[in-house]
């Protein structure tokens, strides 16, 4: 833990450039040099755990490059994050859970949104392959698509299961952290039906070992002054989540299913989630996606915990 001496402001112009360009180099490499170690990272380390403060809540360390080996984060480092020590220290004491009784993966996708709106929401037709093609991994496995993945399902029908997946659209609320939102069937932005908004989530009891929001800035909120981002992380780490894998900006249909699945096979393989997910991004960068497609998403919490796989039993 250290102080990189540098305005905020200079930090926060930084990162923007990255997240609006990610695969431009000029200003990762100056982000790296502020704050990686001038003597290089460890050359034994195989682990990051991340805990970030104001702007740098925005940033995906695995696009840095160590300047003194000059190669990526990602490339040799399982990346971990974490909204302080003591989130990461409770978390990681939670009792360990090795069965589920509803079944290993439920999954929402491709939610039948309110077309009467003034503004409907655009669909999500790339969602249905991704939540059917995960579901095919697991032998207990329950999809919601279509007109049945709902509000009311979602805060009703998800405990008991190991894995809890949400492919759907994201709402930010900028002035407001915990009134960001997911939507699901039936969902009109003005009314507010078929919204799950982040205060709510608070109600969610799941002690799932992995919550995935696929979905576009699930990851932001607001950056509060010893809080850190208050938003869906906040509240889904609150409902006794091990892990859960956010994004920290807008994604693409085929890329973000591409990813997952891959994700998911290295978890039913026995990965820790942040294992399967460095392994399911370098399988993207190796088909050419960029990082403008795999950087976005991190993982939360208590990263490298596992129970057994599934394959294994």
């Amino acid at each position: 833990m250290f102080d990189i001496g540098v305005p905020e402001s200079t930090l926060a112009q930084l990162v923007s450039e990255v997240c609006r360009a990610p695969h431009v180099g000029d200003s990762l490499d100056a982000l790296a040099r502020l704050i990686l170690p001038p003597e290089g990272l460890p050359p034994e380390a195989t682990r990051l755990l991340v805990v970030a403060d104001g702007p740098l809540h925005y940033l995906p360390f695995e696009l840095l490059r160590d300047h003194v080996s000059e190669g990526a984060l990602l490339d040799r480092l399982s990346i971990g994050y974490s909204p302080s020590l003591s989130t990461h220290s409770t978390i990681s004491s939670r009792p360990f859970r090795t069965t589920w009784p509803n079944g290993d993966f439920v999954g929402f996708g491709d939610p039948t949104f309110d077309r009467t709106a003034r503004v409907p929401l655009a669909p999500l037709s790339g969602s249905r392959p991704e939540i059917s093609s995960i579901g095919r991994i697991f032998e207990r496995s329950t999809p919601y698509l279509g007109a049945d993945a709902t509000k009311e399902r979602a805060l009703e029908g998800t405990a008991g299961y190991r894995y809890v997946h949400f492919a759907t659209h994201a709402l930010l609320d900028d002035s407001d952290g915990l009134g960001s939102a997911l939507a699901f069937s039936d969902a009109n932005v003005e009314t507010g039906v078929g919204l799950l908004r982040a205060f709510e989530m608070f109600r969610l009891d799941l002690d799932a070992e992995l919550i995935v929001c696929s979905a576009c800035s699930t990851a932001l909120g607001q950056v509060t002054p010893g809080e850190g981002m208050v938003g869906m992380a906040q509240a889904l780490l609150a409902t006794g989540a091990r892990c859960i894998v956010l994004s920290l900006w807008k994604v693409d249909d085929v890329a973000t299913c591409a990813l997952m699945v891959e994700f998911y096979e290295g978890l039913h393989r026995g990965d820790a989630p942040a294992d399967a997910l460095r392994t399911a991004k370098l399988t993207l960068a190796d088909l050419g996606f960029g990082p403008e497609a795999w950087g976005p998403f991190i993982a939360i919490g208590d990263p490298w915990h596992c129970s057994s796989s599934i394959a294994e039993r």
